[in-house]
């Protein structure tokens, strides 16, 4: 389960702990893309509910503090409050269906995961330690994620292949979001090939772990070249429909139209 609050629970929580849970959360609702993609809720009446409003405060704020501008671990941790009321008005919007449910809730881990990779990254209590390396690849994608949605806000100067750049960092968000769908994914038939062997054992026979440990790595290894420099990757319709939220919530508001002209 997530943790009660979007801090980490103790201060001698590890790093390795805030992301896991961060990424299995964030991932499992991005798992099983066959329904389909609904249409975004017009732009208008979304950012005009005080809900999205705090949100996209919220959001701003974590981009401060993920992209260096401010550093204040005090300021940091006050904001857990307005992460947890943040989700909740997600929630709300979802009811309101001014958010499809599922993107919701996607969209309120991420959230929550953003809290925590920042908190974990920026802001550490203790000791940081990675166990492996599909650990350490999973913080490279929320590192990746921060990176990119800070360089969309404030693409630095004008320049005539400013639109193909834009592109490209809204690619590379789009392909860390899939890459820890996919992980999840992976994990989740980790955990039931696992749960299996352990019932065999409790019957008395005899489990192969050690041929479960042989394709838990190749499994994972395998999941790491597909993302590889180089390598293609398809993009679910889960993960892109959240893309149009997360750039919204990301990238200036468009100023809202003036009088009409005489």
């Amino acid at each position: 389960m997530l943790m009660s609050g979007p801090y980490p629970s103790s201060r001698s929580a590890t790093l390795t702990r805030a992301l896991a849970l961060a990424a299995i959360l964030l991932a499992v609702l991005l798992l099983a893309g066959s329904a389909p993609v609904g249409e975004a809720r017009p732009r208008a009446a979304l950012e005009a509910t005080e809900e999205w409003q705090s949100l996209r405060a919220l959001w701003q704020t974590l981009l401060d503090h993920s992209a260096g501008q401010v550093r204040s671990r005090k300021s940091f941790e006050e904001l857990a409050p307005q992460v947890n009321a943040s989700v909740d008005g997600i929630a709300q919007l979802a009811k309101a269906n001014q958010l499809p449910e599922k993107t919701a809730s996607v969209l309120a881990n991420l959230v929550r995961a953003r809290y925590a990779h920042i908190a974990a990254s920026c802001y550490p209590t203790g000791n940081a330690f990675i166990a492996d390396q599909i650990e350490l690849a999973s913080y490279q994608a929320y590192a990746q994620i921060e990176l990119y949605l800070a360089w969309l806000r404030n693409p630095p100067g004008e320049s005539k292949d400013r639109s193909n750049a834009v592109a490209s960092a809204k690619s590379r968000i789009a392909r860390q979001l899939e890459f820890l769908r996919r992980l999840d994914h992976l994990e989740a038939e980790r955990q039931r090939v696992r749960a299996g062997l352990r019932e065999r054992e409790t019957q008395g026979e005899k489990a192969d772990w050690a041929k479960f440990h042989t394709e838990s790595a190749q499994h994972t290894q395998q999941l790491l070249d597909s993302f590889g420099p180089g390598q293609k990757v398809k993009i679910s319709r889960d993960v892109s429909e959240l893309m149009q939220y997360v750039l919204r919530l990301t990238l200036p508001s468009s100023p809202a139209p003036g009088p009409p002209q005489s």
